[in-house]
C-alpha cells in the first residue's frame, strides 16, 4: 500500500475526532465569546464547510498530479 495514503488515512481521522471534541467544549466557547450556543454552533459549522469546500481546491491547486508522482 502507498504510505501517502496511510497519512491521508491518518489526517482524514484527525479531523473528523477534532470535530467531535469540539462539540463538548461549545458551552465553555459560548460562554468565554459572550455568544448563545446556538451562535457558537454556527462557528463550528462554518469551520468544518470551509474545511469540506476547500481543503478539495487547494490540494488541487497546490498539489503535484499522481502521475508526477511516480
Amino acid at each position: 500500500m502507498d504510505i501517502r495514503l496511510i497519512w491521508l488515512a491518518v489526517g482524514t481521522f484527525a479531523i473528523g475526532a477534532e470535530s467531535f471534541g469540539i462539540a463538548s467544549l461549545l458551552p465553555q466557547i459560548a460562554e468565554s465569546t459572550g455568544v448563545s450556543l446556538t451562535q457558537a454552533g454556527y462557528l463550528v459549522l462554518v469551520f468544518a464547510l470551509a474545511n469540506a469546500f476547500g481543503a478539495p481546491v487547494l490540494a488541487a491547486l497546490t498539489g503535484p498530479s499522481i502521475g508526477a508522482a511516480r
